[in-house]
């Protein structure tokens, strides 16, 4: 099917920038692996990311099987970071890095 979406396009499979585009969509594709996988291996439901990143369970299933790409900014909230001064939880626990509000873990 691929190949007749390429040629449907007229995609020069040779062309550097195809490859780069291609190459691009691989990343993407594993990256959403090893997000869901980080939030089973954590034992959350989709549910659960979901409501610490304020969004619909659906949202997350759509990004998750790749019908949804969400903006940059939305991963942006799903990095650690370090804790300020008023985060209590990261200095009870003496966390050297705790995960913000919305993140898979927290």
């Amino acid at each position: 099917m691929e190949a007749d979406i390429v040629e449907l396009l007229g995609v020069d499979p040779s062309d550097p920038l195809a490859q780069l585009a291609g190459e691009l969509v691989a990343s993407d594709e594993k990256l959403l692996d090893q997000l869901v996988k980080v939030r089973r291996d954590r034992g959350l439901t989709q549910a659960d990311v979901a409501a610490r990143m304020g969004i619909s369970q659906g949202a997350v299933a759509r990004v998750e099987s790749g019908e949804r790409n969400p903006h940059l900014s939305t991963f942006a909230t799903l990095r650690p970071r370090r804790p300020s001064s008023g985060d209590a939880h990261g200095h009870a626990c003496g966390a050297s890095r705790s995960w913000g509000a919305v993140a898979l873990v927290s």
